[in-house]
């Protein structure tokens, strides 16, 4: 079974993901959860620092490995091999807000930022659908 989740990144590390052609993320070495990840697992990728925008999903390809290399603009040595499915242009991304009443992994609705916080969430299957479905349709949209 597919397992999906969401990671919040940082602008800045979300541009050096794109520029290296989502080959590889990476995580702080406290995330339990980026050993758990297992080939095939979907990632969707969302853009904190006032972008607050999710702009795309990847598959991973390999489990996470342990790297000290600097990558971003922290070591976050556990890496993870992935492959693109879809991403949208950052600016055509989709903005959580519009969002937050259709997804059940946001529990408070009025303060749903917190729910974009932690660098690598689980999401339950019928959220990952919903997003699936936005970026498809955003992605139809650009072409």
């Amino acid at each position: 079974m597919t397992n999906c989740y969401l990671t919040s990144l940082r602008y800045e590390n979300y541009l050096v993901l794109r520029d290296n052609g989502f080959n590889v993320i990476a995580f702080n070495e406290r995330s339990q959860l980026a050993d758990k990840l297992k080939k095939g697992d979907m990632i969707f990728i969302y853009i904190g620092s006032r972008v607050s925008k999710i702009v795309g999903y990847v598959r991973v390809k390999q489990e996470c490995y342990w790297d000290t290399k600097l990558l971003w603009d922290d070591i976050f040595p556990k890496r993870v091999r992935i492959e693109p499915i879809s991403v949208v242009n950052d600016n055509n991304g989709i903005h959580v807000k519009n969002l937050v009443e259709q997804l059940s992994f946001v529990k408070n609705k009025s303060r749903y930022g917190m729910s974009f916080m932690a660098g690598l969430r689980q999401i339950p299957q019928e959220d990952a659908t919903i997003l699936v479905e936005q970026i498809e349709s955003r992605i139809k949209n650009e072409l």
